[in-house]
């Protein structure tokens, strides 16, 4: 199993206090504003996601709002696990009931590279992980420097600068960059995932990886487009494993079929999931 590592914090010996001080300041906080605009007196309230503003509607038609954000979402710091940079991959040990607590570096942190999207294969052999490389900002994915999510380079959102890699799963391993599955230079390739699945030829084992690319399809995908105005499609690479294998173990991947309902205005497409049983989903 992967996770990315947690450890048991340690609280300050003075916490009861500092928990007993904010709890206070919460209520007089919370005494001045139904002293001012009546915060006991709400009919309902509402989120708007877009606007970053919570709406609260009170007795007598009267409105408050406040800013708002959702954890983990965008912002302009770029504190969430998207925006950051410098990311390393780690590993812990774990079982079906729980993962322990000896999370270790498997990919460290590196100057100018952010590493990101590890999957694991079902036999917990390899991880599959991508990395992306510090450029100029905005990233030639992204339309513009201020309106696009994800804009800066050398970050794990959709990055042209993202690469295929693989590792084993082991102390001091070396990663290896997948050229024949990456392709092109520019191409973003990323969210990568192991299928379930994996077969032998010739006495080496087969692993397939899917994963999101912005290169072109001969003519009928993002043929002869500007890197913003590209569409993410999924796509398959082989990956073998063996005694005799030197240097890159990819194949050049295939386009997945029928993955856009309308080939002529294609869809941005992204983190494939592998599934065992296919269910048709009628209408």
């Amino acid at each position: 199993m992967i996770a990315f590592g947690q450890g048991n914090a340690q609280l300050p010996p003075d916490f009861p206090t500092l928990q007993k001080v904010a709890i206070e300041e919460l209520k007089l906080k919370t005494d001045a504003h139904r002293a001012v605009w009546g915060l006991d007196h709400i009919q309902r309230w509402d989120l708007s996601q877009d606007a970053g503003e919570l709406v609260f509607s009170l007795t007598g038609g009267m409105k408050a709002t406040a800013p708002a954000q959702i954890i983990g979402t965008y912002n302009t710091d770029g504190l969430n696990g998207d925006m950051k940079r410098g990311g390393q991959i780690v590993i812990a040990d774990g079982d079906p009931a729980s993962i322990r607590d000896n999370a270790r570096p498997l990919v460290p942190r590196a100057n100018g590279v952010t590493n990101f999207y590890p999957s694991i294969s079902n036999d917990s052999k390899l991880v599959v992980f991508n990395q992306s490389t510090c450029g100029s900002v905005p990233d030639v994915n992204r339309a513009t420097a201020d309106s696009q999510y994800g804009n800066q380079s050398c970050d794990g959102y959709d990055d042209s600068t993202s690469t295929l890699w693989i590792v084993k799963p082991s102390p001091g391993a070396t990663a290896t960059r997948l050229d024949n599955a990456n392709g092109p230079a520019g191409s973003g390739n990323s969210w990568p995932r192991f299928s379930p699945d994996k077969g032998n030829f010739r006495g080496d084992l087969i692993y397939s990886v899917a994963f999101s690319s912005r290169r072109a399809y001969g003519s009928q995908v993002n043929y002869n487009a500007s890197p913003s105005a590209t569409k993410p499609q999924l796509w398959i690479s082989a990956v073998r494993t063996g005694e005799n294998i030197v240097g890159d173990p990819s194949w050049a991947p295939v386009w997945m079929p029928t993955q856009n309902p309308k080939q002529m205005s294609p869809q941005g497409n992204h983190v494939p999931q592998w599934v065992k049983v296919v269910v048709v989903i009628e209408g």
